[in-house]
């Protein structure tokens, strides 16, 4: 349910037991105190699903450097949106390693510092400046990758990362 004060409620009945808990539960009615007994779980990413989060940026980088060169501003505005939702994974994958496939949700855990850059990074993004956002999310994933260790590095498309960065930073 939504209330006006933009508070979210979801109901729910439990006879699964099995259930996988990503945020913290308040109960309405819990007579047993069932839901007391269910811990959060924490959602990481794997070293290959971190490498494949960066392809997959590159991938979608690619497709707006393609889509703006053709003049088509709003299909790249529209794959622009897709990046920075990958770039956010990435991002939460390197600062918030334990929450990292939550995405936007509850980014609250993260350093109040990388959460308040993230935060920047999001609300600058316009339509108009396209290119500049994705420049600003390059830069980012540099810094990323710079810190990484090897054997991280070796599990992704270093070249083509380099590659696509290029042709960005060439517009």
């Amino acid at each position: 349910y939504y209330y006006e004060n933009s508070l979210n409620i979801n109901i729910y009945y439990l006879f699964n037991y099995n259930y996988l808990i990503k945020n913290n539960i308040v109960s309405l009615y819990d007579p047993y105190n069932i839901l007391n007994n269910f811990n959060s779980q924490k959602f990481p990413l794997t070293n290959k699903e971190f490498a494949n989060s960066i392809d997959l940026f590159c991938e979608q980088l690619y497709e707006v450097y393609n889509l703006y060169i053709q003049d088509d501003k709003l299909g790249a505005y529209k794959k622009a949106l897709k990046t920075q939702e990958i770039f956010v994974l990435i991002y939460r994958g390197f600062y918030d390693s334990m929450n990292a496939k939550k995405k936007y949700k509850d980014c609250k855990t993260m350093n109040q510092k990388f959460y308040n850059n993230l935060l920047g990074l999001i609300k600058s993004f316009k339509y108009d400046s396209i290119i500049d956002n994705m420049q600003m999310m390059i830069n980012e994933v540099d810094k990323m990758i710079n810190q990484l260790p090897v054997n991280i590095i070796t599990l992704f498309n270093f070249d083509f990362y380099t590659f696509t960065r290029k042709l960005i930073f060439s517009l």
